[in-house]
């Protein structure tokens, strides 16, 4: 027996009414096409994951990274920007942050990996975006574009340092 939306209501006025194969058919939960879109953001993410986790060991830049790892984890101490040490940077970002080392731990090995996680993130976020625009290949393009102008030369792999702009990148993407 048919289930009660797929069966044919009653004829008025010698209407016949067909029941579409979409409607009644068997049903997958994501159709085609969705599917398709989660594979190729899921491809682009994994990618772009494996390439920033292949530097997740690479090199400290105590000015940047140094800094940075410093003032956050003077917050997690309890200190405030502005008026127990000079920033340039907003306070809203080293409470976010502050959180993410705490609950990571203080050490760059836990933090890098997130960093990671959070930048390839973006990689795909851009990606998806691109792709409702002009379509999977053009899409790769301005993700790949973002991936390869982050700068790693030396001991310096801009992405491992938790910088505001990857925090600022995913949110917007």
């Amino acid at each position: 027996m048919l289930p009660p939306r797929c069966r044919k209501p009653p004829c008025r006025n010698m209407e016949v009414t067909r029941v579409s194969q979409t409607q009644c058919g068997p049903k997958t939960p994501v159709s085609s096409g969705v599917w398709v879109r989660l594979m190729g953001t899921a491809i682009v993410f994994i990618g772009s994951l494996v390439f920033f986790s292949l530097f997740r060991l690479y090199g400290f830049q105590i000015e940047d990274e140094g800094t940075m790892l410093f003032q956050l984890s003077r917050i997690v101490a309890g200190q405030f920007p502005y008026v127990d040490f000079h920033t340039g940077y907003t306070p809203g970002f080293f409470y976010v942050g502050a959180a993410i080392l705490h609950a990571l731990g203080d050490s760059t090995t836990t933090l890098r990996p997130f960093l990671a996680l959070m930048n390839a993130a973006s990689v795909a976020g851009l990606y998806a975006l691109a792709r409702r625009v002009v379509g999977p290949w053009m899409a790769a393009l301005p993700a790949l574009a973002w991936l390869a102008f982050l700068p790693v030369y030396r001991d310096f792999a801009a992405f491992n340092i938790p910088y505001p702009a990857w925090f600022a990148t995913l949110a917007w993407v």
